[in-house]
């Protein structure tokens, strides 16, 4: 089994060197998880750990000024959020976290080789189920 981190699932080929991307999964509500990747001499890197982000106009204002695209399946929550920031980003709406993109992360740094009877996959936030509060028949 090789563990291999799901924000790096995007297509990585569609960027030029030095591109920086903010890979973006919906936590419902104003908040996503995220990881920065930025390409550097042909290696895309993690820059930041994943992170759980309460999007504003704020988030992400270390990588404003760069060439800074935002992958992922919320990009519109993520161009409403960011308000007038989102012009200093280049959202790409239909770029997102996809299985297919895996293989460029085999060589990688970032598989890992783990025992199937022992691996957990890393969930950033434990479950939390809550009971329904519609009234059924």
């Amino acid at each position: 089994l090789w563990s291999i981190p799901t924000l790096g699932c995007f297509n990585q080929e569609e960027f030029e060197e030095g591109a920086t991307v903010i890979s973006v999964i919906d936590a419902r509500r104003d908040e996503v998880f995220a990881q920065v990747w930025k390409l550097e001499k042909g290696t895309w890197t993690a820059k930041t750990e994943v992170s759980s982000v309460i999007v504003d106009k704020d988030s992400f204002s270390d990588w404003q000024g760069e060439q800074t695209y935002i992958v992922g399946d919320c990009t519109d929550k993520m161009e409403r959020l960011l308000e007038q920031n989102a012009t200093n980003f280049k959202v790409l709406p239909n770029a997102y976290p996809d299985a297919r993109n895996m293989a460029v992360l085999l060589d990688s740094e970032y598989c890992k080789d783990e025992n199937v009877a022992y691996f957990e996959p890393f969930y950033l936030k434990d479950f939390v189920a809550e009971k329904s509060k519609k009234k059924w028949l």
